[in-house]
């Protein structure tokens, strides 16, 4: 972790990050900061210092880990949010990052539908899905996704999973598919993207048999036919 440490007339500036694993600050071009100097915090999360004695402006950057971006600084580590303010004691200012996230929208063909309550799911950027299949390998509409937790102070994640179903129920006569996209892959940082669900016609393979005993004739008893799912037997 680096901490820039400077001397003022009644004590220190740090400037720092509230967790390295998530982003750095770099406040190396910073020199003696005398009591009375501003700061400002600028869109990309550089924080201006102007000194009160000379005038001149330094930055002091930040940088986001993979996957992250800067959400703000506070004075101290668990402190109020700050954009600005005057330096008249000692004070500690944190960058705070946080992970990037995507909403994913789940849709449906004209063939089936998408249960309200789980139409969109938010994910965090780099973790993994995989499309969940049953015993025959037949996709199942169920997605399991896979993160790491937030790194805590020491620096150590956890694993964590989630499965989830959004597929409500196919029109009368269909049935649930396959998602359109790999079976499994890896969730892009800052890209919302909707996952359609393809559905098909139920099929089924027929057999036909005259009972003999009652008069009937068997044609061929191993003809077999693909039907749909409605059908009307005619006598």
């Amino acid at each position: 972790m680096f901490i820039g440490s400077f001397k003022v007339s009644t004590g220190n500036v740090q400037f720092v990050s509230r967790n390295d694993a998530k982003g750095t600050v770099n406040s190396s071009a910073v020199n003696d900061i005398p009591i009375g100097s501003t700061y400002t915090v600028i869109d990309n999360g550089t924080l201006v210092v102007k000194n009160g004695r000379t005038g001149a402006e330094t930055p002091v950057t930040i940088r986001p880990a993979t996957n992250y971006h800067f959400e703000k600084w506070t004075v101290g580590k668990d402190g109020k949010a700050t954009t600005g303010g005057t330096i008249s004691d000692d004070v500690s200012l944190y960058a705070v990052f946080s992970i990037n996230t995507m909403t994913i929208t789940f849709a449906a063909d004209e063939h089936g539908t998408i249960d309200p309550a789980k139409a969109t799911y938010v994910a965090r950027a780099g973790a993994t899905y995989e499309l969940v299949k049953d015993a025959q390998g037949q996709q199942t509409g169920a997605i399991k996704f896979t993160w790491q937790t937030d790194p805590d102070d020491s620096g150590t994640p956890e694993t964590k999973t989630e499965t989830v179903n959004p597929i409500q129920a196919p029109v009368e006569g269909y049935k649930f598919d396959k998602w359109d996209l790999d079976e499994t892959g890896t969730i892009a940082a800052n890209s919302d993207s909707t996952w359609n669900a393809q559905f098909v016609i139920c099929t089924y393979n027929v057999s036909a048999a005259v009972d003999k005993e009652l008069g009937g004739k068997v044609v061929d008893s191993n003809t077999s036919k693909t039907v749909l799912d409605h059908f009307t037997w005619a006598r």
